[in-house]
């Protein structure tokens, strides 16, 4: 029995990054279409990605309009990471 791949896509910020990106999401599941996707975005970027029919599940990062970019980057990649660890995520896309 083949279980879904459970793949993981980083693009948390930048409005037009994160559409751009919606072609990755797509291409994703042209390549495996039984895959569970979530998409990690931060919660400023989230409504370019809501209702996208590509999109399984969305992880929210929240981003303070106070805190560095850089740091809240390293902080996700550092969970995503463990969670891949842990069994979450088959594969892990950062973009």
């Amino acid at each position: 029995m083949n279980e879904r791949k459970k793949i993981l896509l980083g693009q948390l910020g930048r409005r037009g990054d994160c559409l751009y990106a919606t072609t990755v999401a797509r291409q994703i599941k042209h390549d495996y279409p039984d895959s569970h996707l979530t998409w990690a975005i931060s919660t400023i970027c989230r409504s370019v990605i809501e209702g996208n029919p590509h999109v399984d599940q969305i992880w929210e990062i929240p981003h303070k309009p106070n805190e560095n970019p850089v740091d809240v980057w390293n902080q996700f990649v550092a969970e995503a990471t463990r969670r891949k660890n842990s069994g979450d995520f088959d594969e892990i896309l950062l973009t």
